[in-house]
């Protein structure tokens, strides 16, 4: 799996107020990223990875932490 970089970090933020470090054990609730955000982020990783999730892991409740959405990615 890709480590998370800069890059990720930099999408990531530009979703949610949170101000703490954000890591890959961050849980997705302490970000409060609203639900469209959620599919924009999504669709912003989905480029920098160069893969399409499916519907199925479109939903923001099937992961707990940063990690575990990232894994969705490197998994594809």
């Amino acid at each position: 799996t890709r480590m998370m970089d800069k890059t990720i970090k930099e999408i990531i933020k530009k979703y949610t107020q949170y101000q703490d470090t954000i890591t890959e054990d961050t849980l997705l609730s302490v970000l409060e990223i609203s639900s469209l955000s959620f599919v924009s982020l999504i669709v912003d990783l989905e480029d920098y990875y160069s893969v399409v999730l499916g519907d199925d892991e479109l939903d923001f409740s099937v992961y707990d932490t940063i990690g575990e959405l990232l894994m969705a990615f490197s998994d594809n």
